[in-house]
């Protein structure tokens, strides 16, 4: 079990946790199966109910804007194309979002 958790202790009375890394022996990004389908369809539900709440979208938008510029996210477009045909295969998971 050891091998597996990781326990990270609080400093100065800090807050404690655990870390468990994918159940994935060796790890490999093609076992994993794909969630395109599945986070395009959140994304789009997202869409439509930021845009009942301007205020929620311009915060989002703020957000992304801000993730963009300390270089966290870039835009697919902007990525080299080899890259680009990596993240579109069918083999990767996507983290739904705007």
């Amino acid at each position: 079990m050891e091998e597996l958790v990781k326990f990270i202790p609080g400093k100065d009375d800090g807050s404690v946790y655990f870390m468990s890394a994918l159940p994935l022996k060796p790890f490999n990004h093609r076992s994993v199966k794909g969630n395109r389908a599945t986070a395009d369809i959140q994304n789009r539900n997202m869409v439509i109910k930021l845009n009942k709440d301007p205020d929620a979208l311009e915060e989002v938008r703020k957000e992304m804007e801000k993730l963009m510029a300390l270089g966290f996210i870039r835009k697919l477009k902007d990525l080299p194309k080899n890259i680009q045909d990596e993240i579109n295969s069918d083999f990767k998971n996507f983290i739904p979002t705007i």
